[in-house]
C-alpha cells in the first residue's frame, strides 16, 4: 500500500514530470457520491473510465451507487485485494491507452474526477465491492493534501536532484493523514473531465509536482498549464509501474507545510557554479602558456649571437667601458708623391725587364717618368709615332682645357624667326638630357630638353607652329678619315652633329645602347612633341636675324673632359675637338679640329713633332702619336706647380710646367688637372672597372688610373696614366702595343707592367 504511493510522492517532490496513461473507454453512469464513471466528455476531453469497465459492463454502475475504481496501489496480478480477497479485474480489451495530462479539480463541493475523498466519504465507500475503493480513497486523500499545500502562499519549491530522491526512498514509510481538499477555485485548472470519472482498472493515479512561479509572478488562476500555477497534477500510470517511496510527515508530504518533524534538506548546488571550474582551468592554461613564452624569450635572449646583436648587458662582446668619443675626420683628399722616396731608373728598368718582354705585347713602345723630378725612369721606342687608339683623347682633353678653359660651357639657343616659328641654333652640345627633372643621365649636370621647352613655351605663350634646327655650326663630313663604315652609328659612336640628346643613345642610362644615325632630327621631333600641333621642318632653319627666346647651357668643359675620358665617349670627343677648332679660327670639321689641337699643344710647350691626327676620338686607324707626348701631358698634369723641367730633363731653370697659360693666367699643371680626375680607376670605374681583378695585376687595383685604347684590327692596345707606388710616389706612364694578336692577353700584360710599378719600390 505504502511503497507505490510514497515513491510517487518522492517523484512529485523532485519536480519530475510524469506522463500517465489514461485508458479511454465508453461512457458510464454516475455514482451516488457524485463521482461518475464513464468515458469522454462530449467536447472530446479525456475522462476516467467507470469501474464497471473491469467487468466488461461499460454502462453499469455499482449497486450501492458509489463510484469505484482501481486503487492507485493495486497491480494487475492474481493477488487478492486486502479488503475482500477478490482478484483484481484486467482492463477490457476494448479499452486503449494514451499519454495525457489530467486537469485539476475546480471548486469545493463539486464532484471532480480524481478528487480525494474526505474521511466521511471513505467510510461510506468502505462497503464498495472488491475492497478497491478504500485504497483509492487513500490515494485521493494524499493528492488532496498536495493540492492544499500547492494552494497555500509561500516560497516556490526548489527542484531537488535525483540523488536527493534516493535519500528520500531510504526514509521510513509513514502513514499520511487525510486532508480535505481546498475550497474555492484551483489555480491552473484547465480542461475538466466529467464528474464521477475514476481511473480505469490497471491504471494508477500518480502525483506530479509542478513548480509554482516565483514570488510576484502574474500567474493566472485560469491558466491551462498546471506548472504555471504551482499545483500538483495527478496522472494515471500503468498499474505495474514501480512507485518510489517517500517519507511523509504527519501533516502531509515531506516538504509540505505540515511536516514540521522532517529533517531539513540541503539546498541543491546550482548548475551555474560549475562554470568557475572551467574558468579556473582556462586561467591555468593561459598562465602556463605565458610562462612557457617567458622562458622561451629568456633562452633566446641568452644566446650570444642575439645578445651581442642587441647589445644586452650580459652579451659576451659587450664593451667593458663606455665607447670612446668619435674623432672628427676631415673630408678632403690629400696629395701624394711630394714626400715619398723617388725610385731609381735602374730599379724601374730592372723591375720592368721581365714584363716588357711578354710576347703578348707585340711591339711595345712606352715611357715612365717621375712628374716631380721630370726624370725618365724607363723608355722603349717612346719617340716612335704609333696608332694610339682612344689614347688620342688625352691630346683632345689637353687642347680643350688649354684653349677653352675648364669653366667654358656650350650654349643651345631657341630663336623665334616669325610668330610661332622657332629655330634651334645648335651650339655643339651633344649631352642634352631627355630625362625629366630629378633624374641624371650618363652626363651629369647636362642641360635638359624640358627646360628649353619650358622657356620657349613661356616666351611664346605656347603658340608654336613649327620647330627647325640650324646645324650650320659644324661643317664637313660627319665621320672622320680612317673610320670604319660600321663605326657610326654604332653602340660607341654617332654621326657628329652640333646638337643631340644623350649623345645619340637610345637609352640615356646605358652606355652600350644603340646610337641614332639622325641625332639632330630626333632632337627636333622630341622638342616639337612638347607643343601640341607643332610640326618639324625637315629642311632645317636659319637662326640669324631672329629673336632669342630661350637658351640652355651644358656642364663646364672641365666636366665634359672628365666624362669623355671616363666613358671613352667618341661622340663627345669629336664635339669637343670641333669646339677647339671654332675657338682657334679653324673650320669646325674633323681636319680643322685635328689641326687646332696640335696648334694649341705646341703653343703650350708640348712637342708635337711626328704627330698625325685625323680626329679627336682615336677611332681613326690613321692617327700616329708617340708615347713620349702622351707621357709628357700626364706628367705635367700630375706635377707640382713649383717643379721644373720637361720630361726627361732635370729642372735647371724655371719649370715649364708652371708656365702661366696665356689665356687664363693659370699654369699648365693647374689647367690640366681635370685630366687626372677623369682617368678610369683600375678595377673601379670606366673602361678599367673589369680589369686588375686577379694575379699580379690585382696589386695595382685602385692605385692605377689610366686611359685605355683598343683597335683590335691593327693590334693596338694602349694604357696612358699614372700609378702611386708603395713608397707614395706618383709615376706617369704611357704604354702602347702594336700588332698584338690577342687583345685580352695584351691587356693583361699591360696591367702587369703597371702593377709591377706599384709594388717594386724600384730603388
Amino acid at each position: 500500500m505504502s511503497a507505490p504511493f510514497e515513491e510517487r510522492t518522492a517523484r512529485a517532490r523532485s519536480g519530475d514530470l510524469v506522463e500517465g496513461y489514461v485508458a479511454q473507454g465508453g461512457t458510464g453512469g454516475e455514482g451516488t457520491d457524485g463521482e461518475g464513471t464513464g468515458g469522454e466528455h462530449a467536447g472530446g476531453e479525456p475522462a476516467w473510465p467507470s469501474a464497471d469497465a473491469d467487468a466488461g459492463a461499460p454502462d453499469r454502475a455499482p449497486a450501492d451507487g458509489a463510484g469505484t475504481s482501481q486503487s492507485p496501489s493495486e497491480q494487475p496480478s492474481s493477488e487478492q485485494s486486502p479488503s475482500d480477497g477478490q482478484p483484481a479485474q484486467q482492463p477490457s480489451s476494448e479499452q486503449t491507452t494514451r499519454p495525457t495530462r489530467l486537469p485539476q479539480p475546480q471548486a469545493s463541493g463539486e464532484s471532480q474526477p480524481g478528487q480525494r475523498q474526505n474521511p466521511a466519504e471513505r467510510t461510506s465507500a468502505a462497503s464498495a465491492p472488491h475492497g478497491r475503493t478504500d485504497r483509492f480513497q487513500q490515494g485521493q486523500a494524499g493528492r488532496q493534501s498536495y493540492e492544499a499545500q500547492a494552494s497555500r502562499p509561500g516560497p516556490p519549491q526548489q527542484h531537488q536532484p535525483r540523488p536527493q530522491q534516493q535519500q528520500q526512498q531510504q526514509q521510513p514509510q509513514q502513514q499520511q493523514p487525510q486532508r480535505r481538499p481546498q475550497t474555492g477555485p484551483q489555480p491552473g485548472a484547465g480542461v475538466q473531465p466529467r464528474p464521477g470519472s475514476v481511473p480505469p482498472a490497471g491504471m494508477q493515479a500518480r502525483p506530479v509536482r509542478i513548480e509554482p512561479q516565483a514570488a510576484g509572478s502574474d500567474a493566472s488562476p485560469e491558466s491551462d498549464d498546471a506548472g504555471e500555477s504551482g499545483e500538483t497534477a495527478y496522472l494515471a500510470a500503468p498499474a505495474g509501474a514501480a512507485a518510489p517511496e517517500a517519507a511523509q510527515g504527519p501533516g502531509g508530504p515531506p516538504d509540505g507545510p505540515g511536516n514540521s518533524d522532517a529533517p531539513p534538506q540541503p539546498e541543491p548546488e546550482p548548475e551555474g557554479e560549475a562554470k568557475p571550474r572551467r574558468g579556473r582551468t582556462k586561467a591555468l592554461l593561459l598562465g602556463a602558456t605565458a610562462l612557457v613564452l617567458v622562458v622561451a624569450v629568456g633562452i633566446v635572449l641568452a644566446l650570444p649571437a642575439v645578445s651581442n646583436r642587441l647589445g644586452l648587458p650580459w652579451a659576451p662582446n659587450a664593451p667593458l667601458t663606455d665607447p670612446p668619443q668619435p674623432i672628427a675626420v676631415a673630408s678632403h683628399l690629400q696629395g701624394v708623391g711630394e714626400h715619398g722616396q723617388a725610385p731609381t731608373a735602374a730599379g724601374v728598368q730592372q723591375a720592368l725587364s721581365g714584363p716588357a718582354r711578354d710576347g703578348a705585347l707585340g711591339t711595345l713602345s712606352g715611357m715612365v717618368v717621375d712628374p716631380l723630378s721630370g726624370e725618365t725612369l724607363w723608355s722603349q721606342s717612346a719617340d716612335r709615332p704609333v696608332a694610339p687608339a682612344s689614347a688620342t683623347k688625352i691630346l683632345t682633353a689637353a687642347a680643350a682645357l688649354l684653349e677653352l678653359g675648364p669653366d667654358a660651357r656650350l650654349t643651345t639657343k631657341a630663336v623665334e624667326v616669325a610668330p610661332g616659328q622657332v629655330v634651334v641654333e645648335a651650339g655643339g652640345d651633344v649631352t642634352l638630357s631627355s630625362l625629366p627633372e630629378g633624374e641624371e643621365s650618363l652626363y651629369r649636370g647636362a642641360a635638359r630638353l624640358d627646360d628649353l621647352a619650358a622657356k620657349i613655351d613661356k616666351a611664346t605663350g605656347g603658340e608654336v607652329s613649327s620647330i627647325a634646327v640650324d646645324n650650320s655650326l659644324f661643317t664637313g663630313d660627319k665621320t672622320g678619315k680612317g673610320w670604319a663604315g660600321e663605326d657610326a652609328p654604332s653602340t660607341y659612336a654617332a654621326p657628329v652633329e652640333p646638337v643631340m640628346l644623350d649623345g645619340g643613345r637610345s637609352d640615356p642610362l646605358d652606355d652600350g645602347s644603340k646610337r641614332t644615325g639622325t641625332p639632330s632630327a630626333d632632337f627636333a621631333k622630341r622638342l616639337a612633341a612638347k607643343f601640341p600641333g607643332a610640326s618639324v621642318d625637315a629642311q632645317g632653319g636659319d637662326a640669324s636675324g631672329g629673336r632669342v627666346i630661350a637658351e640652355v647651357e651644358s656642364a663646364p668643359v672641365e666636366r665634359l673632359v672628365e666624362q669623355m675620358l671616363e666613358l671613352s665617349d667618341n661622340t663627345l670627343a669629336e664635339a669637343i675637338q670641333h669646339q677647339v677648332a671654332i675657338s682657334t679660327g679653324n673650320e669646325a670639321t674633323f681636319p680643322g679640329g685635328a689641326k687646332a689641337t696640335l696648334e694649341v699643344l705646341s703653343r703650350h710647350g708640348f712637342d708635337v713633332e711626328g704627330v698625325t691626327l685625323n680626329d679627336g676620338s682615336g677611332l681613326s686607324v690613321d692617327n700616329r702619336i708617340p708615347a713620349q707626348l702622351l707621357t709628357e701631358i700626364i706628367a705635367v698634369a700630375a706635377g707640382s706647380d713649383d717643379a721644373g723641367g720637361s720630361p726627361g730633363e732635370q729642372p735647371s731653370s724655371p719649370a715649364e710646367s708652371s708656365e702661366p697659360d696665356a689665356g687664363s693666367g693659370a699654369s699648365r699643371t693647374e689647367t690640366l688637372r681635370p685630366i687626372l680626375s677623369g682617368l678610369p680607376v683600375a678595377g673601379g670605374t670606366g673602361t678599367l672597372s673589369a680589369r686588375y681583378d686577379d694575379g699580379v695585376p690585382a696589386q695595382g687595383r685602385g692605385w692605377v688610373r689610366a686611359k685605355t685604347g683598343t683597335i683590335p684590327s691593327i693590334g693596338t692596345n694602349a694604357l696612358t696614366g699614372y700609378v702611386v707606388t708603395v713608397e707614395g710616389r706618383v709615376l706617369a706612364f704611357s704604354l702602347i702595343t702594336s700588332g698584338a694578336r690577342n687583345t685580352d692577353a695584351a691587356r693583361e700584360a699591360l696591367d702587369t707592367m703597371t702593377a709591377t710599378l706599384r709594388e717594386c719600390g724600384c730603388r
